[in-house]
């Protein structure tokens, strides 16, 4: 993001995103949907830009005495890291192109690669649970969610940090139903675990050294520490 200031980044502030879209704005019909386009502002107000500013500069100034002075890794790796809190989000009601700070896409971590589906589902069950009908609904960060995120990714229950939960009805009337909505991190992980279980095991047994030939002889695994198990039936003694 740059500021004017000549430790700055100078990729996703307002003026950069200006620079890089006013060409596409005066020809949209003719222009493809570029990434250049992507972003049309940082935070929802101007104190959220502020805030997203002032991050980054934080970021910077701790990434420059991390890396002992290298200005440019410096640069890359406060931009990594500001990546990790700001970030667009196809779950916020906000217009397409506004960097918000915890959207779903940062403050929930996507495991199964599939858009945050586990998310949705949790979304719609809760809905369906408290009979709602909705036309659309929107999942949004609050002031719970940065704190609950740098915590930890989940808490003991396994549940993610803590959202605002709105929906439209079918007038288009916006309603809240919960600024407490937490997705449930621990079953998916659990769930992409086992599904890596079966893969695992093949893999150990493919490496896995082969069996003698013949019988193996039952005793074998009954055989007691500091003592030799009989082979083929015979006995060999105490050592």
């Amino acid at each position: 993001m740059s500021t004017g200031k000549p430790d700055s980044v100078s990729a996703t502030t307002a003026a950069d995103v200006a620079d890089a879209s006013a060409g596409l704005a005066a020809s949209a019909d003719l222009a493809r949907k570029s990434s250049y386009d992507r972003y049309r502002q940082i935070g929802r107000t101007a104190a959220e830009e502020a805030e997203a500013l002032a991050d980054y500069e934080r970021l910077f100034r701790q990434s420059y005495v991390e890396l002992g002075g290298h200005k440019e890794a410096a640069r890359d790796y406060a931009i990594y890291r500001f990546k990790q809190m700001w970030g667009l989000s196809a779950f916020a009601p906000e217009a397409e192109g506004t960097v918000l700070k915890y959207p779903v896409e940062t403050a929930y971590p996507d495991l199964e690669k599939d858009g945050h589906g586990y998310v949705r589902k949790d979304v719609e069950d809760l809905l369906k649970a408290q009979g709602v009908r909705a036309a659309k609904w929107h999942l949004m960060p609050n002031d719970k969610t940065g704190r609950d995120r740098q915590q930890a990714p989940a808490d003991e229950d396994g549940y993610g940090p803590r959202m605002t939960l709105t929906y439209d009805d079918e007038t288009g009337q916006r309603h809240l139903l919960t600024e407490d909505f937490q997705a449930n991190v621990g079953r998916v992980r659990d769930r992409a675990w086992q599904a890596h279980v079966p893969n695992n095991s093949r893999r150990a047994a493919w490496h896995a050294p082969a069996a003698p030939a013949g019988k193996v002889p039952a005793a074998l695994a009954a055989a007691s520490p500091g003592k030799a198990a009989p082979l083929d039936g015979a006995s060999t003694g105490a050592r």
